[in-house]
């Protein structure tokens, strides 16, 4: 039954973390907004986190970053 309850906070309680308050915008890599190639390692990152709504106070505590080959 502890299990349960658990679960079943866990499944009230994910969507509203889910909702992201931030979004990353002008990504880059090695200063490049689509490079073809990157030949640095480590190669650098940047991105610019902008508010949804205009919303204020937001700020990023973690980050991912997803590598794909093409």
């Amino acid at each position: 039954m502890k299990h349960l309850s658990v679960f079943l906070l866990q499944a009230l309680l994910i969507p509203f973390f889910a909702v992201c308050g931030i979004r990353p915008v002008n990504l880059t890599c090695e200063y490049l907004t689509d490079p073809a190639v990157v030949d640095v390692l480590p190669p650098r990152l940047s991105w610019v986190n902008e508010a949804d709504s205009g919303e204020r106070g937001q700020f990023q505590t973690a980050y991912q970053i997803r590598v794909a080959s093409s």
